[in-house]
């Protein structure tokens, strides 16, 4: 009996991470939904919010690494420059994209981020590439096309737009992925530090050129801002870099689909923005091919080379 309870306890134990990991995806679908509709009511120029966002961001993860008995170091740091690096240019791409396309079709140009993961994990990992999966990501290509082609007067989106909200959706798979593999060496508040130091270093560059624009900020631009950098910009990224070693990156990635749901919702009432129906219907028809693909013949491998 003895020797039964240690291989019992563990399974057990591993059976609560993992439905911990889902709750705290849960966290991170939330609060990133929010994101867009509450970024979007930020009045000042891009790149001062997006470095401002950042450098505010410093100080306070190393208050919360502090906090917990950690000590910034320099292998974290090191290991964290390719989240950094993707982090910042998804950050700086995605608050310019705000300026030029609707919440609505930033969001669903995102939800080809399982795909993108899907098809780096190809590589990455070794994983075979079906005729499933192939034709169910042309689908959702092609929902996305039509959902932004088929965008209405209230909904906004220029080919400038367009191109950055595609942008936005790589880099952020990009972190994703990197995150992943820097995360089997690194704690999830040292890592999130060490993104946060070399994305402030990174959006840094674009304010040499440009200059520092503080007094366009009003009161209620940093009290967006506050939200935002507390909300998505370090729960949510927390939460995230804590779950993604527990489930599979396939899955992980599914789970930010209901994101776009909520953010399209909440911009409504933030934001005025409606959405069309035929908008919607393209919508729907891109989040049903993203779901195929990721649970189809080639999910069911990833789960399964995940699990083994």
């Amino acid at each position: 009996m003895t020797s039964l309870a240690t291989p019992v306890e563990a399974a057990a134990a591993a059976r609560r991470r993992v439905l911990l990991a889902y709750a705290a995806m849960g966290g991170v679908i939330v609060t990133w939904g929010m994101g867009p509709p509450l970024s979007k009511l930020i009045s000042g120029p891009p790149t001062t919010v997006a470095a401002t966002r950042m450098w505010l961001a410093v100080p306070l993860t190393f208050v919360v690494l502090r906090s917990q008995g950690g000590r910034p170091s320099w292998r974290a740091v090191k290991g964290s420059f390719w989240g950094g690096l993707f982090f910042g240019a998804n950050i700086l791409c995605f608050f310019t994209t705000l300026r030029h396309a609707s919440v609505a079709t930033v969001t669903l140009i995102s939800v080809l981020q399982p795909i993108t993961v899907g098809l780096a994990s190809v590589r990455l990992f070794g994983e075979k590439l079906t005729r499933w999966g192939l034709g169910w990501t042309l689908v959702a290509i092609a929902g996305v096309a039509g959902a932004v082609l088929a965008a209405g007067k209230t909904v906004r989106a220029t080919p400038l737009g367009i191109g950055l909200s595609i942008g936005t959706t790589l880099c952020l798979s990009a972190y994703m992925l990197s995150s992943r593999s820097a995360r089997r060496r690194l704690a999830p508040n040292e890592y999130l530090f060490g993104v946060m130091v070399w994305a402030a270093l990174l959006l840094t560059i674009p304010v040499l050129f440009e200059g520092l624009s503080m007094g366009s900020l009003d009161g209620r631009d940093w009290f967006y801002l506050g939200l935002v950098l507390v909300g998505p910009g370090w729960l949510g990224h927390l939460l995230l870099n804590w779950a993604i070693t527990e489930i599979p990156m396939s899955i992980s990635s599914l789970n930010m689909l209901p994101a776009t749901v909520i953010s399209i919702a909440a911009a409504w009432p933030i934001n005025d923005e409606h959405v069309t129906l035929t908008q919607g219907l393209f919508g729907i028809v891109t989040l049903a091919a993203v779901a195929l693909v990721v649970r189809g013949p080639m999910g069911r491998r990833r789960r399964r080379a995940a699990t083994a």
